[in-house]
């Protein structure tokens, strides 16, 4: 092997010919790098981007929750009083109200067929 690199440099078509292909083969390799830094940086602004999109919905969600908790509060006060349908004793107990409307949502085959399913997910 030692002797066939000395003879194609000992060669001036042969060293030439060498030297060209190594000088190629390093500008190939130099150009790929580049691409492949290129194509990174690339997917990485991508990711930012997408990021800076999220926190901007995020915030607007923050927003709109913070707005319906505080609408939840007001509604929560408002049937507090008499035409409320939960009495305000420990433990919770509807009132005649309360038992009207669960009648006639037929609350208690709800609750029954879809406890397992609300409690534990299955």
């Amino acid at each position: 092997m030692h002797q066939l690199i000395q003879t194609l440099f000992e060669n001036p078509a042969g060293g030439f010919g060498t030297m060209f292909a190594f000088a190629l083969a390093v500008l190939w390799a130099v150009s790929f790098v580049s691409r492949k830094i290129g194509e990174h940086s690339q997917a990485v602004e991508e990711m930012k981007r997408k990021a800076d999109r999220a926190d901007e919905h995020l915030e607007k969600l923050r927003d709109d929750l913070v707005f319906i908790k505080s609408k939840l509060i007001v509604f929560g006060e408002k049937i507090a009083g008499a035409d409320s349908l939960t009495a305000s004793h420990s433990p919770i107990s509807l009132t005649e109200l309360g038992e009207k409307v669960a009648k006639e949502m037929d609350a208690e085959r709800l609750i029954a067929n879809d406890f397992e399913k609300n409690c534990f997910g299955d």
